[in-house]
């Protein structure tokens, strides 16, 4: 919601400073509402436009009202439903392409892709793979039987927790790829979206031009 916002003018990157949750919400909504569609320039006084579709994820108007439509299914808890997911170390040896690991416009224009394949509107697909590379880090005071205490970081110390040295492995195994949908309940066999996870950078932008399914 807030990379749509962004990208359409709806709010400047400085703003998002200091905003709470619930704040960041009520600045979305009155930017959206004060963002006319443009159906909405072009009607007349009496014309009905704006409800043509009422799920969200799919715009009648463009980027703000697409914003409006998700901060309202947020707010009534009408949340993306997962439609696939699969965890990194069922691909074995295969690795998850670089377009996927950060929120790239390459990924955006799968996600779109895949919108049409599955019968949904833009932004109605959404690609999770989170990162934190951290997650296993290490900052703890220890207290040795010789009531020396030790401040265990991400180096560890020989002898006493050797995680940091596996902490990348469980890192790359644990993350979680899941497909998410709005407007709509879909189903994606993970077998299918593991082929395309591990497709590299090359091969998928020449599969976006061909009209062969992604899926």
């Amino acid at each position: 919601i807030v990379a749509d916002a962004l990208g359409a003018g709806l709010l400047e990157p400085e703003e998002l400073l200091g905003q709470t949750d619930e704040a960041l919400l009520v600045l979305l909504e009155g930017r959206a509402a004060a963002r006319p569609s443009p159906a909405a320039a072009d009607a007349g006084p009496g014309d009905a436009v704006g409800e043509a579709v009422a799920a969200p994820g799919v715009p009648v108007g463009g980027a703000a009202e697409r914003v409006g439509r998700w901060v309202a299914a947020l707010r009534a808890r009408r949340l993306p439903k997962r439609a696939a997911e699969l965890v990194a170390a069922e691909l074995g040896a295969r690795r998850i392409g670089e377009w996927l690991v950060t929120d790239s416009a390459l990924k955006r224009r799968v996600e779109e892709r895949l919108a049409q394949e599955l019968g949904l509107g833009p932004g109605a697909v959404l690609l999770d793979y989170p990162e934190k590379r951290a997650m296993f880090g290490l900052d703890l005071l220890v207290e040795r039987r010789t009531g020396e205490v030790l401040r265990l970081g991400p180096g560890g110390r020989a002898g006493l927790i050797g995680l940091p040295r596996m902490a990348d492995e469980l890192y790359d195994t644990a993350r979680v790829l899941r497909l998410f949908t709005f407007a709509g309940r879909r189903e994606v066999e993970p077998a299918t979206l593991a082929r395309l996870a591990v497709l590299p950078t090359q091969q998928l932008e020449q599969r976006l031009q061909d009209p062969t399914p992604l899926l």
